[in-house]
């Protein structure tokens, strides 16, 4: 009998309060740490940036034309890893490992008109940065098989002498081939 009154004693409804109290409080605990790890995990588990498939396709496009196929604007060559971390005029092109540092991202991202890159058309969209970014967090890694790129083949027309003379301009470039060929 003294052993069931200590037991009703026991579970007063201040101390199942305090319990209760104490199981929340664990449990919040618990969750806490668990979003807290799950948000590490995340943060550490961002997929590598591979340089053929992600960057060297926003380089083709936005950068090769005044720094590569032979170009240096700047004294800047973006046709290899050794080239880039040299740089130019300016610096080095990247500083590895620290995005915030590289003078590519400060000029990707500029504001100023005159500083900004790609210096003419449209600057590179947020996704592009972001790529370059964790690209150069991660070591700017270059895949062995991406050499030099060779020079973009010229597209230009050629511009045919037109002979002097009255009437319509192609008039007069055709009567030449007309002539040679009796028509």
């Amino acid at each position: 009998m003294e052993s069931q009154r200590a037991q009703r004693r026991a579970l007063t409804p201040m101390t199942l309060r305090a319990a209760s109290a104490s199981l929340w409080f664990n449990r919040i605990f618990f969750f806490a740490f668990l979003l807290a790890t799950a948000r590490q995990d995340c943060l550490a588990a961002e997929p590598p940036v591979q340089f053929s498939k992600d960057i060297l396709p926003i380089l083709a496009h936005n950068c090769f034309e005044c720094h590569g196929h032979g170009k240096k604007k700047g004294g800047l060559d973006l046709s290899s890893r050794e080239a880039l971390l040299k740089g130019g005029k300016n610096g080095a092109g990247i500083v590895v490992n620290n995005s915030t540092e590289s003078l590519l991202i400060h000029l990707v991202t500029s504001t100023d008109d005159d500083e900004r890159m790609p210096s003419e058309g449209k600057p590179l969209k947020t996704e592009e940065i972001a790529l370059l970014k964790t690209w150069i967090n991660q070591g700017a890694p270059w895949d062995a098989n991406v050499a030099v790129l060779p020079p973009k083949p010229s597209f230009k027309p050629r511009v045919p002498m037109i002979p002097d003379g009255p009437g319509n301009p192609i008039d007069r470039i055709l009567a030449g081939y007309f002539k040679d060929h009796h028509v």
